[in-house]
């Protein structure tokens, strides 16, 4: 192997190991900032599979102790928490959260005075 296959390899596993379920061609593209038939070429001399949804690169099985595998099982944290966009804010211990879409096509919310005194009684309301 040439030393910019290599190079390319070392981009594309650093992709692959940074995300849990697999990456399609594209989303590696996009990772690495690869054209597609370099990084089509580069998976055919790695070690991946393609699960159906993306690939992973093949698991390494090694000799593990029992204290060593206990370690490598520890409980994957929960992500946070995502709003439901449908509802669009949640009373939760007396407060009120207000969920703004982030998206760079989104548009700035803006309240007048009668608007977000009109919110406070539909919140008053909800809580009786």
């Amino acid at each position: 192997m040439t030393d910019q296959l290599q190079t390319v390899i070392a981009k594309i596993e650093h992709a692959l190991n940074a995300s849990d379920l697999g990456l399609s061609i594209g989303q590696i593209q996009t990772a690495t900032k690869l054209s597609n038939k370099t990084v089509k070429t580069a998976l055919k001399h790695m070690n991946v599979e393609f699960d159906g949804v993306g690939y992973m690169l093949k698991a390494v099985e090694n000799d593990v102790t029992s204290s060593q595998a206990e370690i490598l099982h520890a409980k994957k944290r929960n992500r946070p928490f995502t709003p439901n966009p449908f509802m669009g804010y949640q009373v939760e211990k007396g407060k009120v959260k207000i969920f703004l879409n982030r998206r760079a096509s989104s548009k700035t919310l803006t309240l007048t005075k009668d608007d977000l005194a009109e919110l406070v009684n539909a919140v008053n309301k909800l809580g009786e």
